[in-house]
């Protein structure tokens, strides 16, 4: 793989783009600016070294721990996901406009996928994440 910099680099330049790179150990070796905004970071070198934990509660960090060995292991990306993420005001949100422009028929196919990355309901989430 070509050094994470020159990745960070050309993605900068792509509007929208929130990009990172880890290392086997899951720590942050790189990360988009959209990204460090987004963790309220200022700098790249604020994240470096720092694993999910940092920044997500356990049960997401432990979500996107398990993604990065499958795909480790599997050397097969993982695509058409809906991960849930910080929005602008920095509040764990699932990415709406990915929900509304690729969709679920119904509010159960949501929950579903939502249970399944988080391991629990929409509603126990709200709950356990109420400001």
């Amino acid at each position: 793989m070509a050094e994470p910099q020159a990745f960070r680099l050309l993605f900068e330049h792509l509007p929208g783009i929130f990009f990172f790179v880890k290392d086997a150990g899951g720590r942050m070796i790189a990360a988009s600016g959209p990204i460090l905004e987004r963790l309220g970071l200022s700098k790249e070198r604020d994240i470096v070294g720092k694993t999910d934990n940092a920044f997500f509660p356990p049960e997401i960090a432990a979500a996107f721990r398990s993604d990065d060995q499958q795909v480790m292991h599997s050397g097969k990306p993982l695509v058409n996901r809906l991960e849930v993420w910080y929005d602008e005001q920095r509040v764990l949100d699932w990415f709406r406009k990915i929900a509304i422009e690729h969709g679920f028929c119904d509010q159960s196919a949501f929950t579903q996928q939502f249970r399944r990355r988080t391991g629990m309901t929409p509603r126990a989430f709200r709950k356990r994440h109420q400001r």
